[in-house]
């Protein structure tokens, strides 16, 4: 992913925002985001991405973005899942930087703030959930997972799962898409050499709408991930260039 179209659209961060029948909350989302985009001083869009919606969610959005400046609203034809949505909103964001979160209501984005700064410093920030408002089985087997996941990856990553999370776009051009990748981030970026750091953030209960993913799709998947991704942590070509001396 390398365009150069950067330098032409003013545009310096792109809030990219996955929805799949989320019309219960589209209204109360897009008001936090307001709040978040309000205190940003830099240009800025807001990528609503729709992931083929049942429920109407599409044309919530599209009422009420109409006079909102700087958000657009990228219509998948079908639902082809979280890693797809998102993928197609990085390849239609235009900003040098990059942020995600979900679209589910239970991400703060003024935490994003927090995270901005830290730019300056690495090349990625990620979220952490320390007080992660989902139910007993759902927290358990997150840090079951995430527990897994670092013994046999040997990352030192907490929370890959959070959605809330800011990078430079550069970042992208090394990494090959593929239908989990959203929940691997962190851990792919630093494999690449990117520096990735980590911040508390809020989570929330969802107001509205059902979740989307089940502990038992979410178990077979990511087993399937988690071999994929330490073969090629394994495999992964590393070097250095000795200095002349």
């Amino acid at each position: 992913m390398d365009r150069d179209n950067d330098d032409k659209s003013g545009v310096s961060l792109s809030l990219v925002v996955p929805l799949f029948n989320e019309r219960e909350v589209v209204e109360r989302l897009i008001e936090r985001i307001d709040r978040f985009t309000s205190q940003l001083e830099l240009p800025f869009e807001v990528i609503l991405v729709d992931d083929g919606s049942s429920d109407g969610t599409a044309a919530c959005v599209a009422e009420k973005i109409r006079n909102r400046s700087g958000y657009r609203l990228l219509r998948l034809k079908r639902n082809y899942g979280q890693s797809t949505a998102i993928w197609a909103g990085f390849e239609a964001a235009r900003g040098e930087i990059i942020a995600t979160i979900d679209g589910d209501l239970q991400n703060e984005p003024c935490d994003l703030l927090l995270m901005l700064p830290l730019l300056k410093e690495c090349d990625c920030v990620v979220g952490v959930r320390v007080e992660r408002q989902d139910n007993l089985l759902r927290r358990l087997s997150g840090k079951l997972a995430n527990w897994v996941r670092r013994k046999i990856c040997k990352d030192p990553f907490r929370d890959t799962g959070c959605g809330v999370r800011v990078f430079r776009r550069r970042c992208l051009q090394h990494l090959f898409p593929f239908n989990g990748i959203h929940r691997w981030l962190p851990v792919l970026l630093q494999m690449m050499g990117y520096e990735v750091r980590e911040i508390p953030v809020r989570h929330f209960p969802r107001p509205g709408g059902s979740s989307k993913y089940g502990v038992l799709n979410r178990l077979w998947r990511g087993l399937v991930d988690l071999a994929g991704v330490s073969w090629m942590k394994r495999r992964a070509i590393r070097y250095e260039i000795k200095k002349e001396e």
